[in-house]
């Protein structure tokens, strides 16, 4: 099998993982299941994975839920803080909130109150992504 042929086979099955971590982005994931999804061995998922996205599995989808989390802060003032750290899958408020923080360079609370307006993405984030949902 060519190089180039190897590299499409493995953006396909990483997008099917991709796939499935979007769609349950709440629950938890764990390698082994992600590196099944790919028929990888964990250990070459996780090579995989990161050569294709730049970013670990664990980063990528604890950015993933803290984007997700960004946009509920926002866009649902009625739910609290707490609320919206266990839906997008944290498991507590505090990790939530040390991650947002890291992240985001400012609390949750601050971000709901409008301090979004003044974030500037980071470069990696403007990125386009390699996902196809038409599956």
């Amino acid at each position: 099998m060519k190089k180039k042929d190897t590299t499409k086979e493995h953006k396909e099955r990483i997008n099917e993982v991709q796939y499935h971590i979007y769609k349950y982005l709440s629950s938890k994931l764990l390698i082994e299941d992600l590196a099944k999804i790919s028929s990888y061995s964990p250990f070459h998922f996780q090579r995989i994975f990161k050569e294709i996205t730049g970013k670990s599995v664990t980063t990528y989808i604890k950015d993933l839920r803290l984007q997700w989390a960004a946009n509920l802060l926002i866009f649902n003032p009625n739910s609290t803080i707490t609320n919206i750290a266990f839906d997008c899958g944290f498991k507590s408020s505090s990790t939530f909130s040390n991650e947002f923080k890291k992240f985001y360079k400012t609390t949750p609370n601050d971000w709901r109150k409008g301090e979004y307006k003044s974030y500037e993405p980071k470069e990696y984030e403007l990125k386009e992504k390699e996902v196809d949902f038409q599956k």
